[in-house]
């Protein structure tokens, strides 16, 4: 019993002196997954930007609120797809 405690004490002595080199080149994983989840929890809210951006922006507000209401479901699964893509990939640089 005592052999084994020591070698995992050991192992655990080995594998904490490798941790802050596998901790360096972590800024980027962890950016990529916290905006990959903000972009996911943020996207339905096109669904209400693009109609209002296309009402303010467009020569016939009507016509512009139809556009933006088209337009909205694609950039909200754009968006989501993205977030969704960097969640999956955090570790990959």
């Amino acid at each position: 019993m005592k052999r084994v405690l020591t070698l995992t004490v050991a192992l655990a002595f080995v594998f904490a002196c490798a941790v802050p080199a596998f901790a360096y080149d972590m800024e980027r994983p962890v950016k990529k997954i916290t905006e990959g989840t903000v972009d996911v929890i943020k996207s339905p809210l096109h669904l209400v930007e693009k109609p209002i951006d296309g009402l303010k922006n467009h020569d016939y507000p009507v016509i512009g609120f139809m556009k933006g209401l088209l337009k909205g479901p694609f950039h909200t699964l754009k968006k989501a797809g993205g977030g969704v893509v960097d969640i999956a990939t955090f570790p990959i640089k």
